[in-house]
């Protein structure tokens, strides 16, 4: 029995020695658990990316299968464009035909908009939209093939976006401005114009737009014009879509949709293709 004020013995440690915490099992395991939670977690935001990325492409394809059709080309000038719903391709000219003299005589071609009294040059295909308009490909292939086979009688492939421009002033009756447009919403002015804005899915072309409104043409219905001017390299491009002011559907919407895949290589043909602006005629909506 210990007398008051004795002081008890001191109870003896019961939890051991104090260990180091950088050599604990349990924290090393808790640390190996959260880089491991991390990793699993960018993993998983790299997944759900990708998955939002896909079903993204995903919607764009149908957006385009529900406004394009499938896929026209013109392999001979490396051309390729999805043309927008409900255009009807208009038939090229049959061949020319050599005479009993030697003489070739070619026949007219009925897709210029021969109701404006005009031919466009280097036309390459066309199409028609019923009670709506038509649409035009041009561009400077042939020129360069007839280069090859006339030398210097040929037209100038470096002016072929120029001469459409003249030829749509002379049918739709109206000037261009030589200072470029301040919006797109302008009209009668070249306005750069970067199709599709934003690169997604298909790289972004650099265009000369230019909204035409031109005079009224007597016996016809008010008309305007949207013109996709693109140049690759020595390779020029001119779309050009003519159509009635009264549509009930604006066409430039599926164009410009149109636009985005559209396909021009850079290299001029080196051998001999058909094709080409050849005779008059004219055409109705």
């Amino acid at each position: 029995m210990h007398s008051e004020g004795t002081p008890s013995p001191a109870a003896p440690r019961t939890d051991g020695p104090r260990r180091s915490r950088s050599r604990s099992p349990g924290g090393l395991s808790a640390a190996l658990i959260a880089a491991s939670l991390g990793m699993t977690g960018c993993g998983g935001d790299l997944y759900d990316s990708r998955l939002a990325r896909t079903a993204e492409l995903f919607e764009y394809r149908d957006q385009l299968d529900q406004a394009l059709q499938g896929t026209w080309s013109r392999d001979e000038f490396g051309l390729r464009m999805r043309i927008p719903r409900g255009y009807v391709m208009l038939p090229p000219p049959p061949p020319p035909v050599v005479l009993e003299d030697g003489t070739i005589e070619a026949a007219a071609d009925d897709r210029h908009p021969g109701f404006l009294g005009i031919e466009l040059p280097g036309l390459v295909d066309a199409w028609r939209l019923p009670n709506v308009g038509s649409l035009y490909i041009c561009s400077n292939h042939q020129r360069f093939v007839d280069q090859m086979q006339t030398g210097v009688n040929a037209a100038d492939p470096n002016t072929l976006l120029t001469d459409v421009e003249l030829a749509l002033q002379q049918g739709l009756r109206f000037t261009l401005d030589a200072a470029p447009a301040g919006s797109p919403s302008d009209v009668n002015a070249r306005f750069v114009e970067k199709i599709p804005a934003v690169a997604r899915f298909e790289i972004p072309k650099d265009f000369l737009a230019i909204t035409i409104s031109g005079e009224e043409i007597e016996n016809l219905d008010p008309l305007a014009a949207q013109v996709y001017e693109y140049t690759n390299g020595p390779v020029q491009v001119a779309i050009v879509c003519i159509y009635l002011k009264s549509a009930r559907v604006n066409p430039d919407r599926a164009l410009r949709l149109a636009l985005e895949t559209l396909k021009v290589d850079g290299q001029p043909p080196r051998a001999s293709a058909a094709g080409g602006a050849r005779g008059g005629g004219g055409t109705n909506f």
